[in-house]
């Protein structure tokens, strides 16, 4: 399957099919499924501050 490039035009209509499918299908089913919010616990964040790559440039953050 080869890739196709969405246009303004395409991008507006797509959203309000794709909103449409969703609405209709909470209305055939008659209730929404939960969200799921259950999100994986992520590991320490590294950051750079984009300097000249010394040691004093990055630091590590825990995750909370």
């Amino acid at each position: 399957m080869g890739m196709c490039k969405l246009t303004k035009t395409a991008s507006p209509v797509l959203s309000l099919y794709l909103e449409t499918e969703y609405v209709n299908e909470i209305a055939a089913r008659g209730y929404a499924l939960r969200p799921n919010l259950a999100v994986p616990p992520m590991g320490p964040v590294v950051h750079s501050s984009g300097g000249s790559g010394g040691a004093g440039d990055i630091r590590v953050t825990p995750s909370s």
